[in-house]
């Protein structure tokens, strides 16, 4: 039961990035739709956890390659919206927000970091990367939940923002969408816990059980934001730190720290499970291609988060379930 239960831990931690931290993804994906957006919510989390039992068994090259390729644009993404952060928030400090030249010190100096960290933690092996995210990112997780569902019920009023409440047929794309770019980047982790992953009722429970805990938390989070009255969420980028920073500066820099955990964690994710779909785990090829991809990602950083996410991640939603089961020898469950 312990192998199943921290399967499920490490599962949730691969969904749960920067989308999902920043509150972004689930008003993008549900909350505009009003309280159909839960139906679209719903479907993504059936798919993923049928998807999820069956992306833990060992992938093909082919397959290997595309997830390595999607973890890495992930890593850029990732990369580009923690820099970005980080240097908002330190050209705030010093009240340097019109410097542009003193902010991109601060980003390559910040992204230079980040990606110290996350090639040390490929160096230490798959293993110290999945004790990391199964047991950080969900403790993570939890602490930014608990606190923009407590942000969101302090406010009073009524909301200046009036959702969609009518059902769309583009409810259903986004739901599958969602489900299918967040199953292929989880892949390039689960498929690689053959320890976890040896028999069929790990992979089933443990896919249940992650994407259980995922649903809670989304729920969470998008009723937080159909409740919050303070200011439209659909304008801004950030809509959870939005709605945390309601309770003070305190809590916005508490939020935005935990979010930073996050940001690192995803990461690490990414760039080890770009090197491990491609090279064998602890190799002088996999170190050197670790080094030349997470340099190779600061300038490539720059293009920006929503630019970068914007066009890849509805391709490679689209593309996933066909990755996933194609040659259906590797998906039997038996």
């Amino acid at each position: 039961m312990k192998k199943i239960l921290f399967l499920s831990f490490v599962f949730y931690s691969t969904i749960i990035g920067v989308g999902f931290a920043t509150g972004a993804e689930i008003m993008i994906y549900f909350t505009q739709y009003g309280i159909f957006g839960l139906v679209g919510l719903l479907l993504s989390c059936v798919l993923m956890a049928v998807c999820g039992a069956y992306c833990m068994k060992p992938m093909n090259r082919k397959q290997s390659i595309i997830c390595a390729v999607f973890c890495y644009i992930q890593y850029v993404a990732v990369l580009a919206a923690s820099s970005d952060i980080c240097s908002s928030l330190i050209c705030d400090m010093f009240g340097t927000n019109e410097n542009k030249i003193f902010y991109t010190y601060c980003r390559i100096s910040i992204s230079l970091i980040f990606t110290i960290l996350s090639f040390v933690v490929l160096v230490r092996g798959f293993s110290t990367l999945v004790n990391i995210i199964g047991y950080v990112t969900p403790l993570a997780a939890t602490a930014l939940i608990i606190f923009v569902t407590i942000a969101a019920m302090l406010n009073d009023g009524k909301s200046i923002v009036a959702y969609d409440d009518r059902f769309s047929p583009e409810i259903i794309y986004k739901g599958v969408l969602y489900a299918g770019y967040n199953v292929l980047g989880s892949s390039a982790i689960l498929s690689r816990m053959n320890e976890y992953t040896e028999t069929k009722r790990n992979r089933v429970l443990g896919s249940i059980f992650g994407i259980l805990i995922f649903f809670i938390s989304a729920v969470c989070v998008f009723v937080s934001q159909i409740i919050y009255t303070k200011s439209n969420l659909m304008q801004v980028k950030m809509p959870s730190v939005e709605i945390v920073s309601s309770l003070g500066l305190w809590a916005k820099v508490l939020y935005v720290i935990t979010l930073i955990v996050i940001m690192n964690l995803t990461m690490f994710s990414g760039l080890s499970g770009t090197c491990g779909m491609i090279y064998k785990e602890n190799t002088r090829s996999e170190r050197r291609m670790g080094w030349i991809l997470a340099l190779l990602a600061i300038p490539l950083s720059f293009v920006g988060f929503t630019k970068i996410i914007a066009f890849v991640y509805p391709v490679f939603g689209i593309i996933a379930p066909f990755v996933l089961f194609s040659e259906n020898s590797r998906r039997s469950l038996a």
